[in-house]
């Protein structure tokens, strides 16, 4: 399960690593170091909240993940509004349908695996 949303993370880092060097090569390039450094925090403050509220082995590898996810989408929405332009086209989204297909699936199936465990 942590490769897979480490994995999904790194997808997620390709679709949008244009977005990382366009920021970079504008006036706009100290927005990246604040959104790293942001980001930096947040992964250290994640992984300490998960250690303390005890969570369970499989959620621990979620904290890397979601500012990994926010930042992209940061970055996103900055050229949208700074830029005026929207890097991706509509031919992405079936795209993304499937991606968010295999994940409901995924969970689906472990939930029903779960579940069977506890009426046994």
């Amino acid at each position: 399960m942590l490769y897979f949303f480490l994995g999904l993370a790194q997808v997620w880092d390709m679709m949008t690593g244009v977005n990382n060097e366009i920021i970079s090569y504008s006036k706009h390039y100290r927005f990246t170091l604040y959104l790293t450094l942001l980001l930096a925090g947040l992964n250290v403050i994640g992984n300490f909240l998960s250690l303390l509220t005890c969570m369970a082995w499989q959620a621990l590898h979620l904290p890397p993940v979601y500012p990994c996810f926010c930042s992209m989408l940061i970055k996103l929405i900055f050229i949208q509004v700074k830029f005026g332009f929207h890097p991706f086209t509509s031919r992405i989204i079936p795209v993304v349908g499937f991606c968010m297909g295999l994940v409901v699936c995924q969970n689906v199936a472990r939930c029903k695996q779960s579940c069977s465990q506890f009426v046994l």
